[in-house]
């Protein structure tokens, strides 16, 4: 009985998905201005990509992938908003590969270019 109430669940188990997608959420808001990918998250967990992906599907519906993309975007509108630092220094900045990668996932995403979502905030 007490080695059932010593022991600690895997760091994939269902039981701790929850924390899984926490730390995840906060190893990508930490790290998202880097060119990490799922993979890295997940290796910083200590699971596999599959079971990062599995997990974090399962608790909050969306792909760690669309998490990041997500964060490193709502971090860009908030420079362009906030900001007057060129597109191309927010696009390195905010961990995107090039500023025509950011400006392709604003488009997708809002139908929107960096450029008139600065213009709108001001």
């Amino acid at each position: 009985m007490q080695a059932l109430e010593n022991a600690q669940p895997s760091p994939a188990s269902p039981q701790t998905a929850g924390s899984l997608h926490g730390r995840a959420c906060n190893f990508i808001e930490t790290n998202c201005h880097r060119p990490i990918g799922i993979r890295d998250v997940a290796t910083s967990l200590g699971v596999t990509r599959r079971t990062l992906e599995r997990h974090f599907q399962n608790f909050a519906q969306v792909t760690p992938a669309f998490h990041l993309q997500r964060t490193r975007l709502e971090r860009a509108r908030r420079l362009l908003c906030q900001t007057d630092l060129p597109i191309k220094a927010i696009s390195y900045t905010c961990g995107f590969g090039s500023p025509q990668r950011m400006i392709y996932d604003f488009r997708k995403v809002w139908q929107m270019t960096p450029g008139q979502v600065r213009d709108e905030s001001h």
